[in-house]
């Protein structure tokens, strides 16, 4: 008896699904393809947006609840550019921002999605509250904002 290896060519097609990022560069998982497109983004936003980087971690005080696992970043809204770029930054996927501009924003980030307020509503929030436990309160902006 002899033994001999033989080699044989079975060919099959599968299809799979591949994710392509905006620059080109191929995935094979959904999830791979948007940290890659979300960390490019931004990676090209630094220093070219505002961010309040002490406050990282913190929420806004918009009565929102406050999640320990969800990331939390300020943002400074000067304009357009810095809302389509926040929009990139964070998968936002806002229409308007016309209501953001000139204010700061928290973006609050979970696993899967992203949303954002405004101080405003956080400044509009603390004064309700504590007017309601009987102080007078007056915010205002200093002199030297961004």
């Amino acid at each position: 008896m002899r033994q001999e290896k033989r080699s044989y060519t079975h060919t099959q097609v599968y299809d799979t699904m591949v994710y392509i990022a905006d620059d080109g560069k191929e995935f094979v998982h959904k999830s791979d393809c948007i940290q890659y497109e979300l960390d490019k983004a931004r990676e090209e936003a630094k220093g070219k947006i505002i961010t309040c980087d002490e406050l990282e971690g913190k929420p806004n005080i918009d009565g929102g609840e406050y999640v320990e696992h969800h990331g939390y970043t300020w943002v400074f809204v000067r304009n357009e550019e810095d809302a389509e770029m926040l929009n990139r930054m964070f998968l936002l996927d806002y229409d308007d921002f016309s209501c953001h501009i000139g204010q700061w924003v928290c973006v609050e980030e979970s696993e899967d999605s992203s949303w954002l307020s405004n101080i405003e509503n956080g400044i509009k929030y603390a004064k309700e509250l504590l007017d309601k436990l009987g102080y007078n309160v007056e915010i205002t902006r200093k002199d030297e904002q961004v």
